[in-house]
């Protein structure tokens, strides 16, 4: 009897997984729940007007409840989390803020996509070749339409 449960257990845990759940990863952000949203002066966060054009900036204040919701918004399980990182749709340094309407689930090699557009555009503002509208108009363009295929990236990623 002894011989037959042992049998059974190593016969039932080779039918469990232990490998990490593959789980869509979001190339874009969804619109309708991270539609982006600006900083201004009534944000809890407003720290100062920057720039020319006197851009209301807010500090980067993304605590780990409104990680976690974001995360849970996206179905990003707990063990996927390393492969993201919270990312502000609109960039802080372009005029966002830390609702949850302007974060989203980046994953890894999504941002290895555009890593130097951001910097890029944010030196063009200081430099007063682009408003802060125009940057960061520059950067939803290529977060809501970047076209990548990760159909064969296995986990998460």
């Amino acid at each position: 009897m002894k011989l037959f449960l042992l049998a059974w257990l190593l016969v039932s845990l080779q039918s469990v997984s232990w490998a990490v759940p593959t789980v869509p990863i979001p190339i874009n952000p969804d619109s309708q729940m991270t539609p982006g949203q600006r900083c201004s002066q009534g944000d809890m966060d407003f720290s100062e007007f920057r720039y020319a054009e006197r851009m209301p900036y807010c500090n980067r204040h993304v605590n780990g409840n409104r990680k976690r919701e974001v995360y849970a918004n996206y179905g990003i399980p707990k063990e996927c989390k390393s492969s993201y990182t919270v990312d502000h749709l609109i960039p802080l340094s372009m005029g966002g803020n830390n609702s949850v309407e302007n974060l989203w689930p980046e994953h890894h090699l999504v941002k290895e996509t555009r890593e130097l557009l951001e910097e890029e555009t944010f030196k063009e503002i200081g430099e007063g070749n682009l408003t802060s509208e125009e940057a960061a108009a520059i950067l939803l363009k290529a977060k809501r339409e970047l076209i990548l295929d990760l159909s064969q990236v296995d986990g998460c990623g």
